[in-house]
């Protein structure tokens, strides 16, 4: 009997996967997971739960150009704005929403693209996602514990290094009444995000919330 011709080649057990053909896995795996829970897709690789006061529970799974994907989630807030390519927008909708305030993990969620383990990671990682995000959200209920976490967050010295966590700090302070302003470096920083304008704008904004005028 003729042995079968090996679709993958010789070295098979080292194939990866496509990008599209990790699209399809971690969709055919997370997704049901995330309906379960409630969630709705929302493009390629998330999914998205609103609540009443429009805030977004978001389940998203990043990639690197080293072939890993990484599963993530947390709180998008539509009434704070984010920076791409130095100009200020908005993500006011469940495709559009990004990681105002991500859960910070503790341990290695990547998944590897190799045909081999690809889907078996998957599986270990979706569930620990399903079993850790809900009680999280569960806690990000209210302005109290929101900020808390962010209080928590600050702490870590890598704080400094993400601008829109940043970002939503510095809104939910003001909305709390406790901003006063960016410093000469904050201004520095968060104009290579923003853009110059974009800055000026962003503290409009969080003067607006100060006052306590909605955005």
């Amino acid at each position: 009997m003729a042995n079968r011709p090996n679709p993958w080649g010789p070295n098979w057990h080292n194939e990866n996967h496509s990008s599209a053909e990790m699209d399809e896995v971690l969709g055919q795996i997370f997704g049901p997971k995330c309906a379960f829970m409630g969630f709705m897709p929302a493009g390629k690789r998330k999914w998205v739960k609103t609540r009443p006061d429009s805030t977004m529970e978001v389940i998203k799974i990043h990639s690197n150009t080293g072939g890993h994907s990484y599963p993530s989630f947390g709180l998008s807030f539509p009434w704070i704005p984010h920076g791409i390519s130095g100009s200020l927008r908005w993500h006011r909708t469940p495709k559009s929403s990004v990681l105002d305030l991500p859960y910070e993990h503790p341990h290695d969620w990547s998944i590897t693209r190799r045909r081999t383990i690809t889907t078996q990671r998957a599986n270990e990682i979706s569930a620990i996602i399903c079993e850790t995000c809900e009680p999280w959200f569960a806690r990000m209920m209210n302005v109290h514990s929101i900020l808390a976490e962010f209080e928590r967050r600050r702490a870590n010295p890598q704080f400094q290094n993400y601008p829109q966590l940043r970002t939503a700090y510095a809104f939910w302070m003001a909305r709390s009444g406790k901003w006063f302003g960016f410093d000469d470096a904050g201004k520095r920083y968060l104009g290579s995000y923003f853009g110059e304008e974009g800055v000026v704008e962003v503290t409009r904004l969080l003067e607006k919330e100060m006052a306590g005028t909605p955005s």
